[in-house]
């Protein structure tokens, strides 16, 4: 995989210009967070154990937090899965929450960066969530963490590049190679999301077909002589 610093060489290098470092960063961040907002990419996903205590309603979320998947409540000897609805949907049957009796709630939503209950906690719990993360480049030796978007983010940030020069026609060229037309997404972006695609199911598939395996492997006894 690439790191930024060798994704900028290859936009350089198809651009020839090697003066626009710092407009060139900038692109490859903008494509991979344009990247994220487009598509759930495998690598997006992510989990987190959170403290909370008993009492609380509202619990902060990781800064990288995009979008959640799946809310566990643990304690010492179980785990409760949570139901994850709208703010509406929770505040029209919760409509008071910070009076209501502590207990174990069934619902929370997310707002503002935040994980709230639709009851106080009735105990200490750690919170378990599965999430998706925006993924970002945080210096020039972080490599491309999703592999199969490397020709889009090197296309996206040299249209971005040529956009930003008022190089429009030039723009235009790689915008099409990134990510297709207005109307119809396509290019570079469309097949690293076809292919993360194929990764999944690929992965489905051999799951599947081993716990097949699992299923039909004979079980022998060990039977004693008769004495």
């Amino acid at each position: 995989m690439s790191t930024r610093a060798e994704l900028r060489t290859k936009v350089e290098t198809s651009s020839k210009r090697v003066d626009k470092t710092t407009l060139i960063d900038d692109g490859l961040d903008i494509a991979l967070h344009d990247a994220c907002i487009e598509y759930n990419f495998r690598e997006m996903q992510a989990t987190a154990d959170l403290s909370v205590s008993e009492d609380d309603i509202v619990e902060a979320l990781p800064s990288d937090f995009y979008q959640l998947l799946e809310v566990r409540l643990i304690n010492d000897t179980s785990s409760y899965k949570l139901k994850v609805k709208s703010k509406t949907w929770v505040v029209e049957r919760f409509p008071n929450i910070t009076a209501d009796s502590s207990s174990l709630p069934d619902f929370v939503y997310v707002e503002g960066g935040s994980l709230y209950f639709s009851t106080p906690l009735d105990a200490d719990y750690t919170v378990r969530i599965s999430y998706y993360k925006l993924l970002t480049f945080t210096d020039d030796s972080t490599e491309n963490p999703v592999p199969v978007l490397e020709n889009y983010l090197v296309f996206s940030t040299l249209s971005w590049l040529f956009n930003s020069l008022e190089m429009e026609r030039r723009g235009a060229f790689w915008e099409v190679k990134a990510r297709g037309t207005p109307a119809r997404l396509g290019g570079a972006l469309l097949r690293a999301i076809r292919a993360d695609k194929r990764r999944v199911a690929e992965e489905k598939i051999f799951e599947e077909a081993n716990n097949v395996i699992m299923d039909k492997r004979d079980v022998y006894f060990i039977v004693p002589d008769s004495v």
